[in-house]
């Protein structure tokens, strides 16, 4: 996420960028604004070097094209992605799976050894923030979490949602509004950095997967699949049938394999997943309960409310007005 608006400066086909290009446009001390002159919109993007191994991104833009970009990173990296306003999909390599990133989403994402892509539609403001984490102390620590305790959202591995139920406008303020000038402030830059780094991967819940020792490699690769299928769109995910399909699986051993790993169904899955991210949206109180209730996926409001009552005791009302009862 912090590479990609480089893209801005085509106005047509896919931007590649090297580490070496990127490179001008962080700066020593502070920060660097960079605006790139493009005939169709006005992108923007700060950047700031916190310390070594962690740097800082925002950027806005708003274009009337569709523009997408791949970067291709020289070391191993981890980006923490923010979705402030508008989205924009993130992918690795052509036939990756897809994750996007929306306002309130928090995602990290991995590259590895694959180009990081990122298609951002047109007519729309879209800003986003973005720590970038290299250098063997974070992909030691990043390897040992990764073996021990998070699990992807994409079936490749790249890419998971956070769940941290976390107010990002004040979070991201000391980051944000740090001058990056002297000493003393790039120290508790990369203090409030870090403290967020772990405050994200310590409120994201582990899935129980008590029996995945159970599943095989292809069964794995099954549940991995359909979670990628049935949270890219909330509102709207596909029925059993083609769940099925693109597995390769039947619907029976489907829901089977769910059973093993989570104890329910797919759909019973679906609306475990759903609750809680309705939850952490209800946190935020930056959307309507109707609102939240349709984005997902529940037909009515009346019917959102009664599935959340059932599950944690409180009505959506309730739980927004005291959130940590």
């Amino acid at each position: 996420m912090t590479l990609s608006l480089v893209a801005h400066d085509m106005s047509a086909g896919v931007l590649e960028v090297d580490s070496g290009r990127l490179s001008g446009f962080m700066a020593k001390q502070g920060w660097q604004e960079n605006q790139l002159p493009v005939h169709y919109g006005s992108p923007r993007f700060v950047t700031g070097n916190v310390a070594p191994g962690i740097s800082i991104t925002k950027s806005e833009c708003s274009l009337k094209q569709d523009f997408r970009s791949c970067v291709d990173h020289d070391a191993p990296v981890a980006i923490l992605g923010f979705g402030l306003r508008g989205h924009s999909n993130f992918s690795f390599g052509r036939r990756s799976p897809s994750s996007l990133v929306r306002p309130g989403d928090i995602w990290l994402y991995r590259p590895d050894d694959q180009a990081m892509c990122r298609h951002t539609p047109a007519g729309q403001e879209c800003q986003m923030v973005a720590l970038k984490f290299s250098g063997p102390r974070f992909a030691a620590v990043f390897e040992e979490i990764n073996d021990s305790r998070l699990q992807p959202v994409t079936s490749d591995g790249h890419a998971l949602r956070l769940t941290a139920n976390l107010d990002m406008p004040n979070v991201l303020r000391d980051l944000l509004g740090n001058p990056l000038v002297t000493g003393l402030d790039r120290l508790a830059a990369e203090s409030a950095a870090l403290t967020l780094l772990v405050e994200c991967l310590q409120k994201t819940p582990t899935p129980d997967l008590g029996t995945s020792n159970a599943l095989s490699p292809e069964e794995k690769r099954a549940i991995a699949q359909t979670r990628d299928l049935l949270i890219k769109d909330l509102s709207c995910p596909p029925d059993l049938e083609t769940l099925a399909r693109a597995t390769g699986f039947t619907h029976t051993r489907l829901n089977r394999c769910f059973r093993k790993a989570y104890g329910t169904t797919v759909f019973a899955w679906l609306r475990d997943y759903r609750l809680e991210q309705a939850r952490i949206l209800l946190g935020r109180d930056h959307q309507s309960i109707t609102d939240i209730a349709y984005f997902c996926g529940f037909s009515s409001s009346s019917h959102f409310g009664s599935c959340f009552r059932a599950r944690f005791g409180q009505t959506p009302q309730q739980f927004r007005q005291c959130p940590d009862m």
